[in-house]
């Protein structure tokens, strides 16, 4: 028996015999047991992968697919098979969700080849568990497809989210949207970049990347940003990014930026700027003259693992917090000088509420009308003209293709 740890796993040597499922099962536990960042686990991977020249798109695919899905899969598990994930050793829920999601989401994966995978990595880990990890397995494979959709389930299994956090978006957006919003934070977000118009065109842009051998496509709505189908975990491998030409940035994010609009000589304040897109976004929009100062959370689908440690509790634990960033950020603002608040979530409380709440306590500033700072190919509704009017605006993943995000801008008076 062995212990399950990634730190002590000779990845080196998994890589290159194409253990993909036993490094992902390591990821996986580090994840759901350990409380660690899937991106940083799948960041270690990388640069073995990357040492050793080996992919690590399945692993990726699964490592996500089974976080994501983590809610709804523990549900078909005990559904199913009467087992309660709950109740088990941790390592053999790990390798079960993981098994599950390839029965129930992988198209690649062929139900017998998870079972006995599965079976043959707890074999390793954990020997007494290999005759449950086959019976549970091979239960859920042969249960009726009607069982196994998703769709014939109530609204939080059916986009994989927590009641108490579903709740929040129908609280929000009503009995309408809710759902649609939900189930748009299940799909894989597009890869996006923005490059530097002022050193290269979006043209040559595509065509060097094409070059690269990327597939490309432009942003709904950003012109300085492109979208990155295929190939996007060997970005940062490419001579176009060593030599500055695009950066990784989701089109959300880019607008933050230009909405709030430094000038050349501008002195800006960024104060939670990791892992950098804003900062670096600001600099090209002054012309790299001027001075920014950077000091520097969740995105439901881009870290799925938000899912699983997120609660309405540590929701509103947030509130006072982004509440006392607002009150000092505005103190450092001149008169006549604007602050910019941002958020990568669409709760009400943390975004238009905050705004609310800033405004009233706050007499010497007033919202800024953003209608002449958005983009063009922006979708516009007239209730987003009257929001961008009162300075703000919330952009959805499932309407305008991007990151969940919110974007307020106000003035201090003079």
């Amino acid at each position: 028996m062995r212990e399950v740890s990634l730190e002590k796993a000779n990845l080196s040597s998994l890589l290159k015999k194409g253990e993909d499922r036993e490094i992902c099962f390591l990821l996986l536990y580090e994840v759901l047991e350990k409380d660690a960042f899937s991106n940083l686990v799948i960041k270690i991977v990388d640069q073995e992968a990357s040492r050793v020249n080996s992919s690590t798109s399945f692993i990726r695919a699964m490592l996500y697919g089974t976080v994501t899905y983590c809610y709804s899969i523990d549900f078909l598990i005990k559904h199913l098979t009467r087992n309660d994930v709950s109740d088990m050793d941790p390592a053999l829920r790990t390798i079960l969700r993981m098994g599950a999601w390839q029965i129930l989401f992988s198209d690649n994966t062929p139900d017998f080849a998870a079972c006995s995978t599965s079976v043959e990595i707890i074999k390793k880990y954990r020997p007494e568990f290999a005759g449950v990890v086959n019976a549970i397995l091979r239960k859920m494979a042969d249960a009726p497809d009607d069982k196994k959709e998703l769709s014939n389930y109530k609204p939080e299994i059916r986009t994989s989210l927590k009641p108490e956090i579903l709740g929040v978006f129908k609280k929000c957006y009503g009995k309408d949207r809710y759902i649609s919003i939900g189930q748009s934070f299940l799909e894989t977000p597009k890869m996006s970049i923005r490059f530097n118009p002022n050193h290269i065109s979006k043209t040559q842009m595509i065509e060097k990347l094409v070059e690269e051998g990327f597939e490309v496509e432009e942003c709904s709505f950003m012109p300085c940003g492109l979208n990155v189908l295929s190939g996007a975990n060997n970005l940062n491998n490419v001579s176009s990014f060593t030599d500055g030409l695009f950066f990784v940035q989701n089109q959300a994010a880019m607008l933050a930026s230009v909405v709030a609009a430094p000038k050349p000589g501008f002195r800006v304040l960024d104060c939670c700027a990791a892992p950098g897109g804003k900062t670096t976004h600001l600099a090209e929009l002054m012309n790299d003259e001027g001075e920014i100062i950077s000091g520097g959370l969740g995105l439901l689908g881009r870290k799925p693992d938000i899912r699983q440690k997120i609660s309405y509790d540590r929701m509103k634990e947030l509130i006072p917090v982004q509440r006392k960033i607002l009150d000092e950020a505005s103190l450092k603002v001149r008169p006549g000088g604007s602050l910019v608040y941002c958020t990568c979530t669409i709760n009400s409380e943390e975004n238009e509420n905050q705004v609310e709440s800033f405004l009233e306590s706050h007499k010497d500033f007033s919202a800024v009308d953003i209608i002449p700072f958005l983009p063009e190919n922006i979708i516009m509704d007239e209730n987003r003209l009257n929001n961008a009017r009162n300075g703000y605006i919330t952009l959805f993943p499932d309407k305008d293709g991007c990151d969940g995000f919110f974007i307020a801008k106000f003035m201090k008076n003079r």
